[in-house]
C-alpha cells in the first residue's frame, strides 16, 4: 500500500512560461547595482557571464549530483566578469538572484490544486526537488501564495540537503520526516535521470510526468507515465 506520495517543483507542479524574461531581469537587475556601486558593466556582458555560470550549474547538477547555491552562483559570475564586490554587495546580488522568482512565479500546473485536496486526506504528502538560482525558501513562498503548501508535511530542496537527485538523500530527506519506507511511496517528476532514476534505486514507484516536459520519453524503469495530473489519484488507488 502507498502511504505517502513526492513531487518535484519544477514542471511537474509547476509549469514555467518566464524563464526567459527572469533571466533578463536578473540581468538588469544586477547591472543596475554593479553600476550603482562603480562597477560599469553592461547588461549584455552579465548575460554572458551568466551564460557561463548556467554551464557551470548543470555539471553540478547532472554530472556531479550537487548543488550550485546562488551564493556559489553569484561568486562564480562575478568571478566571470573580473568584478570584485563587496561582501555586502554580494549579498545584495544574491538576494536578486533568490528573489526574482517572486516577481515573475511559476504557474501551478492544471489539476494540481484539485488533486492535491483530493489525495491530501489519504497520503502523507512531501516534495524532493532540486534548484538553481531560486532557493527552496522561494519556492516555499510561492506554493503557500498559491494555496498548495499547506497540503505537505515535508519539502526536501537540494541547496537544503546539499545534493540533488537521483542522490538518495534527496528523497530519504523527505521520507524520513513524512515517517514511510521508500517501498510505501510514490514519487512524481518530468526527468528520467533524476526523478525516475533516483527513486526506482531506491525501490519508490516512480512516475513519470509529461503533461509540461514531454521531451523525456519512458525508457521502461518507470512504473507508471502520466500526461495530466488528474490520472494520479486512480493510478494510486491501484497500487
Amino acid at each position: 500500500m502507498i502511504e505517502a506520495v513526492t513531487f518535484d517543483f519544477w514542471a511537474t507542479l509547476y509549469r514555467d512560461p518566464y524563464d526567459g524574461e527572469r533571466s533578463v531581469m536578473r540581468c538588469e537587475s544586477w547591472a543596475d547595482l554593479l553600476n550603482e556601486k562603480g562597477h560599469p558593466v553592461t547588461v549584455e556582458a552579465i548575460l554572458v557571464a551568466f551564460q557561463e555560470t548556467t554551464r557551470r550549474f548543470h555539471q553540478l547538477w547532472l554530472g556531479e549530483q550537487q548543488c550550485f547555491p546562488p551564493s556559489e552562483a553569484t561568486d562564480y559570475t562575478l568571478n566571470a566578469l573580473s568584478i570584485d564586490a563587496s561582501a555586502e554587495d554580494r549579498k545584495r546580488l544574491t538576494a536578486l538572484l533568490e528573489e526574482t522568482v517572486l516577481a515573475t512565479p511559476p504557474i501551478l500546473v492544471d489539476g494540481v490544486r484539485e488533486v492535491l485536496s483530493q489525495i491530501a486526506g489519504r497520503y502523507r504528502l512531501g516534495v524532493v526537488s532540486d534548484t538553481g538560482y531560486s532557493p527552496g525558501r522561494s519556492l516555499r513562498k510561492i506554493m503557500d501564495r498559491d494555496g498548495i503548501l499547506e497540503y505537505f508535511q515535508a519539502l526536501a530542496f537540494s541547496d537544503e540537503t546539499g545534493r540533488s537527485k537521483p542522490q538518495p538523500i534527496q528523497f530519504m530527506t523527505t521520507l524520513n520526516a513524512l515517517g514511510v519506507q521508500p517501498e510505501r511511496s510514490a514519487h512524481i517528476g518530468d526527468l528520467m535521470g533524476t526523478d525516475i532514476l533516483g527513486a526506482k534505486n531506491l525501490g519508490i514507484r516512480a512516475v513519470l510526468f509529461n503533461g509540461v516536459n514531454d521531451k523525456h520519453e519512458d525508457t521502461g524503469l518507470a512504473d507508471a507515465v502520466i500526461s495530466d495530473m488528474r490520472e494520479l489519484p486512480p493510478l494510486l488507488e491501484r497500487w
